[in-house]
């Protein structure tokens, strides 16, 4: 609450300038739609799919942003609907320029702009956005030119920290595993990708492979990536198609039948995670078996995540992670595992914070998934930059093996 209601110091000159330059685009691009008119805007569906079928081109079955679906048409059909780009752009600009002008609208007389957020608006406890104006889920890339994260400044004679916990969740996921020889090698300074390289066989230097990863477009900065995406898109029990469809985030571009065998040596590799999956799905199974109702997960913070109104019909587990879910989930090793890990991050943010707000010189102002931004003042920056690195680099009391690492920087404006 102190966080949402001090707010973030909004660049005002900035904002305005951004805004404009957004409506000169959106203007523009409202001319390279045929179907527009003064009663029609680009969200207007039946008249998008008129046109489509007038083209000789199936409509979309989706056109949200960021969809897959929408994606892979805009990719096929583009270059015979050349105004189909256009309409996905528009809703690009267009739901940036919403934003900017709710900043401007609750914009405060001391030129900040206060914010609110769901706590445990997540089954993880983890925050989520909320008031009309999500934080957790600002724009990364720039639009345009504009970047909506480099309006949010520092107050008068102040300066920003920005500290993001470093790869929590493979770390998490190593210790709780066991992953003995993982975790020493992340004592070493080692990125747990590179660890995971080290372990399967792909990495044999890992001074080298870092320096050569470094430099864009080598194999190794591929490799890199390759590793990356195994480690985040595999340690949950995610199967080759989810792999074959997800790598592409990643810049990994590959087949069916590879992503069968990149699956099948992250689970020989790393076989105390596999351990990991069966065992929680075994406890949660048993849980049921004694009548339990809620099914609590214990977590090592001392508190537990928990499954309301469980139910296993032809082997088929499915609980509800909220009172008010909507559908209960489907419940297995690798959902449990991932409900663990992420929980069990959000509880080591939030012991830092709560360790790091001790200091009444140094203010927090938002979390960001596993980032915090701070305020402080310009004359303490330096001493304010250290304390936040030595906190986010300390685990928390019950997790004293844990390691972890930050990367903690002086900023003049909020930026990723």
């Amino acid at each position: 609450r102190r966080m949402g209601w001090r707010g973030l110091m909004l660049d005002a000159d900035l904002l305005r300038e951004n805004t404009l330059i957004l409506r000169a685009h959106a203007k523009e691009l409202l001319t390279r739609i045929p179907f527009v008119d003064e009663n029609t805007t680009p969200a207007a569906r039946k008249k998008f799919d008129e046109a489509c079928v007038t083209a000789g081109v199936p409509p979309p079955t989706t056109r949200a942003q960021k969809s897959e679906e929408w994606e892979k048409w805009l990719e096929t059909y583009g270059e015979k609907v050349p105004w189909a780009p256009a309409v996905a752009d528009y809703q690009r600009v267009n739901r940036m320029l919403k934003l900017y002008e709710t900043l401007d609208k609750r914009k405060l007389t001391n030129g900040r702009f206060s914010y609110g957020k769901k706590y445990a608006g997540a089954h993880t406890l983890r925050w989520s956005g909320g008031d009309g104006f999500n934080m957790e889920n600002l724009n990364r890339d720039e639009l345009h030119g504009t970047d909506i994260r480099n309006v949010f400044i520092a107050g008068p004679g102040k300066r920003l920290i920005g500290s993001d916990l470093s790869q929590i969740e493979p770390r998490v996921l190593a210790w709780r595993a066991g992953e003995t020889d993982f975790l020493d090698l992340c004592r070493k300074g080692i990125s747990p990708y590179v660890a995971h390289g080290l372990m399967t066989g792909r990495v044999e230097d890992a001074g080298a492979f870092e320096k050569a990863r470094k430099v864009k477009g080598s194999d190794e900065a591929h490799a890199y990536s390759g590793l990356k995406a195994e480690v985040l898109l595999l340690g949950y029990g995610g199967g080759a198609e989810t792999f074959l469809r997800s790598a592409k985030v990643y810049g990994i571009d590959t087949d069916l039948l590879n992503a069968k065998r990149i699956v099948t040596a992250f689970r020989d590799g790393r076989p105390k995670v596999v351990g990991l999956w069966r065992e929680l799905e075994r406890e949660w199974r048993m849980a049921y078996s004694c009548g339990h109702n809620p099914i609590l997960l214990p977590l090592p913070s001392g508190r537990h995540l928990r499954y309301f109104n469980p139910r296993i019909t032809d082997r088929e587990a499915h609980a509800r992670t909220s009172l008010d879910a909507r559908l209960p989930s489907k419940i297995y090793g690798g959902l449990l595992t991932e409900n663990w890990v992420q929980a069990s991050a959000r509880d080591v943010l939030a012991d830092m914070l709560l360790r790091l707000s001790r200091y009444d010189w140094l203010t927090p102002l938002m979390t960001v998934h596993d980032e915090i931004l701070f305020e402080v003042d310009d004359h303490r920056a330096d001493e304010g930059l250290a304390l936040v690195k030595k906190e986010m680099s300390t685990p928390p009391a019950w997790a004293p093996d844990l390691p972890v690492d930050c990367d903690s920087a002086l900023i003049e404006c909020y930026t990723k």
